[in-house]
């Protein structure tokens, strides 16, 4: 077996000295592209009764593991990632104080039995149902697989704390989740999801919550449970409606939410109460409006949040909004009192008008405003003096304010070729001392 005599040697060794590590990973080379297909079984006798705590095995073309293998029972840390394996030995489940395993980027077919794991990139059609007796699971990564679905008792681990099941086939997930309540990150990402189960509102510690490029319909109403989400991705499905319920749910803690790519055609003052929100992403839906401020009574501009009234001042950590690819017509009354907005991003709507009001928005460092009907901007833009982007390419302006010339910060800015043409010199100018100054379009 040439160089299995090596892996015997170092085996060898690592017995003789007390080792409680053994890297052997990556010993093929094109010199030597067949050094370790078989791990003999006298791999595992020289190492009985050793020290030997982490095994690293990577990389190596390693077809087939000893049926003897899991008698390495001090191992706390495996790697056997990188393989030709097509599957583990019954003996694995011996290993019971295995901490760290990890067999991705092999040709694993099936499994028999599981510790800690990472199993990415395989072709598992499958989960073994017993999966719920490992008890002592906290971390499961299985994207990149064929899965259809989740086993049952997945939801019987009482210690887990992160699933990964991106890029599967999973159409149907468990009903009930009260059994794992110590889940704080659930990534179901490019699957065929079409609902989600009622019980997912027991994920009551669930902070990060990835749901995007599926076929969701809707968030149901009992993820108002999930009070503590803190990241949440619904991209790329085809929910129409704003889920109002669930949101209120997770209004304390929600600072990071993506709605890209589904079929939205409003979204209410629910959105207000998402107090929190560092990050908004609601561009390629169907939006024609978005909320105004409600009314008031009275003549305070930026403290309606404290007499109940819904607001976009109510969004007071709010640093990133995009609204991209909508049919927007204008901006809503009240954006402008934004107190942390940076970015703002309307690029690819209809707006006609921007008005005078953002001046307000002096934390604004990032305005996109290309692909729309804008003839003029508000000589008030001047005001944003933080402002180093502006891009306003593919739009109808026959000029832009003279105003725009007192931006100490202007870096980067776009403009049509036919906007260009229609400069005044002292704006012409300015633009053309920038660092970045891109004409585009006709």
């Amino acid at each position: 077996m040439g160089g299995g005599q090596s892996l015997l040697a170092a085996a060898g060794d690592a017995a003789k000295n007390n080792r409680a590590e053994l890297d052997w990973s990556h010993r093929r080379t094109a010199d030597n592209p067949k050094l370790v297909t078989v791990v003999p079984p006298s791999f595992v006798s020289q190492l009985l009764g050793s020290a030997l705590t982490d095994l690293r095995l990577s990389g190596n073309g390693i077809k087939q593991l000893p049926a003897s293998f899991g008698r390495l029972g001090a191992l706390e840390r495996l790697a056997i990632d990188h393989n030709q394996l097509v599957e583990l030995p019954f003996s694995l489940s011996n290993l019971t104080r295995l901490r760290s395993f990890d067999a991705s980027w092999n040709e694993l077919t099936s499994l028999h039995s599981l510790q800690r794991l990472w199993l990415h990139h395989n072709r598992l059609e499958t989960l073994p149902a017993a999966f719920g007796d490992l008890h002592a699971l906290e971390r499961v990564f299985v994207q990149n697989n064929m899965l259809s679905a989740l086993p049952f008792s997945i939801v019987l681990l009482p210690r887990l704390t992160e699933l990964d099941a991106s890029d599967n086939k999973i159409c149907m997930l468990p009903e009930e989740w009260e059994t794992a309540p110590a889940v704080t990150t659930l990534r179901l990402t490019r699957n065929l999801l079409k609902q989600l189960p009622v019980g997912f509102g027991a994920l009551q510690q669930l902070d990060t919550l990835s749901l995007q490029s599926n076929r969701l319909l809707e968030l149901p109403p009992a993820c108002a449970s999930l009070i503590h989400v803190r990241n949440l991705s619904l991209s790329s499905n085809r929910i129409d409606t704003f889920p109002r319920a669930a949101f209120h749910g997770m209004r304390h803690d929600l600072r990071v939410l993506t709605y890209v790519q589904n079929k939205l055609k409003a979204v209410d003052a629910t959105l207000f109460e998402l107090t929190k929100l560092v990050y908004l992403d609601l561009s390629e839906n169907g939006l024609v409006d978005l909320p105004d401020d409600e009314d008031d009574d009275s003549n305070d501009d930026n403290h309606g949040a404290s007499k109940g009234r819904r607001t976009w001042a109510c969004l007071e950590a709010l640093e990133e909004f995009h609204v991209a690819n909508n049919k927007l017509t204008k901006l809503p009354r009240g954006i402008e009192n934004l107190p942390a907005l940076q970015f703002l991003n309307m690029s690819n709507n209809g707006l006609i008008e921007v008005s005078s009001a953002i001046g307000k928005l002096t934390r604004l460092h990032t305005l996109w405003l290309a692909g729309n009907q804008l003839k003029h901007l508000p000589s008030e833009l001047s005001q944003c003096t933080k402002l180093t982007a502006l891009l306003l390419d593919r739009n109808e302006l026959q000029a832009l304010p003279s105003s725009i010339t007192i931006l100490p910060n202007l870096h980067t800015l776009n403009v049509d070729r036919k906007t260009f043409a229609l400069l005044e010199p002292s704006v012409l100018t300015y633009c053309t001392a920038l660092p970045t100054f891109d004409i585009l379009g006709l």
